[in-house]
């Protein structure tokens, strides 16, 4: 029996007064590549926020592989507790972000063992062993001397994935990756997370890359309105989508 590794209950977030989340309730499983799709501001990014702990719900509960940040309307937890959760659960989570977020100051073998070794406490030498060991998985072997500057914006996505790897998560989470991207260097990214698809890691993404979710994704989720309106295979979700508005949606991409 699978089990979920991450699992939302009643989650409820708003910002400057507008309700993002409205009552999520879902499980993610491990080992499976989730892609969400919905239009802009219908509460992904902010679902992605939550499950890393970068972002508090206003009630209900994350939990992320056995760790669980909660919050009770009628009993809200201080802030210090919630920044103790958040810090446990973000332990377990990798996140990539639209923009690429590297040391410009570092080499992009630096890059990706520094945080193992200020973070984990990972001696130097086992860091930066291990940081090879995750380019070259990602196919910048030969660019580990290189600053960030001197790498394409492919290129240093790819390194951003390497780093997020290299503190061991329970589960990747995307942001819009391949949005600041050339066309031409879409694929590469994705062809990093068809790789960790195939090592069944978990991963959960947001995009607009339709073929990418068609192609690859074990499930498509569908928001709109701070709610998974539907959730299925890409199959189920392309070819015969249940509701009125995931098929309108749809439409602008097929």
């Amino acid at each position: 029996m699978t089990q979920s590794i991450v699992q939302l209950r009643g989650l409820r977030k708003n910002l400057s007064g507008n309700t993002v989340l409205d009552g999520v309730d879902f499980d993610f499983e491990a080992g499976k590549l989730y892609v969400i799709i919905g239009r802009s501001g219908s509460g992904k990014s902010t679902l992605l926020r939550c499950i890393n702990g970068l972002a508090f719900p206003d009630s209900g509960t994350v939990c992320v592989d056995g760790i669980t940040l909660k919050q009770e309307p009628a009993k809200k937890k201080d802030r210090d507790l919630l920044e103790k959760e958040a810090h446990l659960l973000r332990s377990r989570v990798g996140m990539v972000f639209q923009s690429f977020n590297l040391f410009p100051h570092l080499t992009v073998l630096e890059n990706v063992a520094q945080p193992q070794i200020i973070v984990k406490k990972t001696p130097v030498e086992e860091a930066h062993e291990n940081a090879m060991k995750l380019l070259e998985k990602v196919g910048l072997k030969t660019f580990i001397n290189r600053f960030p500057f001197q790498l394409s914006g492919g290129q240093q996505q790819r390194a951003a994935i390497a780093r997020a790897l290299g503190m061991s998560p329970r589960v990747m989470l995307y942001d819009e990756p391949t949005s600041a991207l050339d066309p031409e260097k879409v694929d590469e990214v994705l062809g990093v997370m068809k790789t960790l698809d195939q090592e069944r890691m978990s991963q959960i993404i947001v995009t607009h890359e339709m073929r990418f979710a068609r192609d690859v994704a074990d499930v498509v989720l569908f928001i709109e309105g701070g709610k998974v309106l539907e959730s299925g295979s890409p199959d189920e979700m392309f070819t015969n989508p249940k509701h009125e508005e995931t098929r309108t949606f749809l439409k602008r991409y097929l």
